[in-house]
């Protein structure tokens, strides 16, 4: 998948987002592999401390944040100091440097 051309944003600004309730994939196979993608990235924030970078789309559009993933529950990805995202906004993650 080609990354998409959204704006990187600090991981502070997560705070007053505001999130849709669809999801942003369609097919159940894109969503397996944004689990698989999101599980990676937890072992690579808790083992190798290595940041990834998340895309995704909120209300205020579609961003992308490079970051340590701490959790990954089925509903919501943490990040440092408790800021989270809802796993069905989350478009893509890549698990090498997107600039």
């Amino acid at each position: 998948m080609e990354p998409l051309t959204c704006p990187f944003i600090d991981r502070a600004e997560l705070e007053g987002m505001t999130f849709p309730t669809e999801d942003v994939l369609s097919t159940q196979e894109q969503k397996q592999d944004r689990m698989t993608a999101l599980h990676k990235a937890v072992q690579m924030g808790n083992v190798a401390m290595r940041k990834v970078t998340v895309e995704f789309w909120a209300n205020e559009g579609c961003k992308r944040l490079r970051t340590t993933v701490w959790a990954c529950t089925p509903k919501v990805v943490v990040f440092k100091e408790g800021m989270q995202i809802p796993v069905h906004r989350i478009v893509a993650v890549y698990h090498s440097s997107v600039e």
